[in-house]
């Protein structure tokens, strides 16, 4: 005769009609485990392509605070501040840096712009003096995301400007030479 213990085998009645749906919430659990540790690696992998372009692209990324009345930037320093504006991450991250580097033509407009921004993205562009005294044109798009704050970044444009200015300037040669044989008849 075999010695039957009657708890397990109660044990064994109770369990046995659940196994089928313990064993499923295993396989669910273990799917899940790996779908995080999918997701978890893209969103790293993500991350990363992000930062290098936050490292290496013209772009100046900054916060953007509702401060005693006012809003305030909050540049986060990155190599391309140091490499655009030639500035020391602590110049950079100070609350007046931005304004105290506005081309004097562009401050006013510059802190309109910052005094009533919409909720959602509002845009403009301007000039900023780097440490070498040189005045460099950024494309700025700031976006509200509740009355508080916000974020946004600065784009260097000055290669743009530079072009659209040697070709204003050839256009008014040109414009110039079609007028000169006029005269000169």
């Amino acid at each position: 005769y075999k010695v039957v213990d009657a708890e397990k085998v109660q044990r064994h009645r109770f369990y046995y009609p659940f196994r089928q749906e313990f064993s499923d919430i295993l396989n669910q659990i273990n799917i899940t485990r790996r779908t995080l540790v999918r997701e978890q690696r893209e969103s790293r992998i993500y991350f990363e392509k992000l930062s290098l372009i936050f490292k290496f692209a013209p772009i100046l990324m900054y916060d953007l605070s509702y401060v005693n009345g006012r809003y305030v930037k909050r540049f986060m320093y990155s190599d391309a501040a140091a490499s655009l504006l030639a500035v020391t991450r602590d110049q950079f991250i100070s609350e007046d840096w931005w304004e105290k580097h506005l081309h004097l033509d562009d401050a006013v407009a510059a802190v309109k712009f910052l005094d009533k921004p919409n909720l959602g993205v509002t845009a403009g562009e301007y000039r900023l003096r780097g440490a070498d005294g040189e005045y460099k044109w950024f494309y700025d798009v700031q976006v509200l995301t509740s009355q508080e704050e916000g974020m946004g970044y600065l784009l260097d444009i000055s290669p743009v400007k530079d072009s659209q200015r040697q070709l204003w300037q050839a256009a008014k040669l040109s414009s110039l030479g079609e007028v000169a044989p006029g005269l000169a008849h």
